[in-house]
């Protein structure tokens, strides 16, 4: 789960998503409404992805890249991504 904040720090409320697991290529591609900033993106069982790599933006064109690992130490934990104008994220 990422929580999607805009450069003000406030939590972006619609964010379009451009994603890809890899290696298998399965590929996420939506805008979603994201209550409190919150995205959730679900892992198949069947065990072959290692990453998820996610281009974040919202409609202002603020937008952020960033990688979510399956095998995480923390996988319960949120990961705060900051978008920023020029692409560039600071995730936690």
């Amino acid at each position: 789960m990422v929580r999607v904040r805009k450069p003000d720090g406030e939590p972006a409320s619609r964010v379009t998503i451009d994603g890809v697991y890899e290696p298998s290529g399965r590929v996420v591609r939506e805008t979603r409404p994201t209550p409190q900033g919150l995205c959730i993106f679900h892992w198949l069982a069947n065990g072959k992805d290692e990453r998820l790599v996610l281009e974040l933006r919202t409609a202002e064109g603020p937008s952020a890249r960033v990688e979510v690992l399956h095998d995480r130490a923390a996988p319960a934990e949120v990961i705060e991504v900051h978008l920023s104008e020029a692409g560039e994220a600071a995730a936690s």
